[in-house]
């Protein structure tokens, strides 16, 4: 029962994650948008300190409740909201081959590329995603 709970606070955190991010915006012109198109998988999160490990992550995807993150070419943009009831929207415009601003809700995070890993920090909260592959599984 205290697993479920963390896991359903996990979650609430990932929605309120996605919509308060803050940030600044930019661009230098470049076209980035390849580096960060596709389909993003929920990796990792820390919320007030604590890291959610991996066997937190794998049961809430027992559950079907996987959070992925999916980038357009156009710079559209959605994650799942809570327990996959509808989607958040949100733009997406590359600032540089490594950093993308991120906008939700009029609120702008700076997301920093690493190693296939995509991180959202806000108010010292952070969510990582990786790379899906799209030939996973064939």
């Amino acid at each position: 029962m205290k697993r479920t709970t963390k896991i359903a606070i996990a979650i609430a955190a990932v929605f309120a994650l996605c919509l308060g991010l803050v940030g600044c915006g930019g661009g230098d012109g470049a076209d980035y948008t390849k580096n960060f198109t596709g389909d993003w998988k929920l990796s990792g999160m820390t919320e007030n300190g604590e890291a959610m490990s991996g066997d937190d992550i794998a049961f809430m995807e027992s559950f079907g409740m996987t959070v992925t993150l999916t980038l357009n070419e156009d710079g559209t943009g959605s994650v799942p909201v809570m327990f996959g009831r509808g989607y958040g929207r949100f733009l997406g415009e590359p600032k540089s081959a490594t950093e993308l601003d991120v906008t939700i809700d009029g609120d702008t995070t700076t997301g920093k590329l690493a190693d296939d890993t995509i991180t959202l920090e806000a108010g010292g909260d952070a969510m990582s995603f990786v790379r899906v592959e799209a030939d996973a599984g064939k």
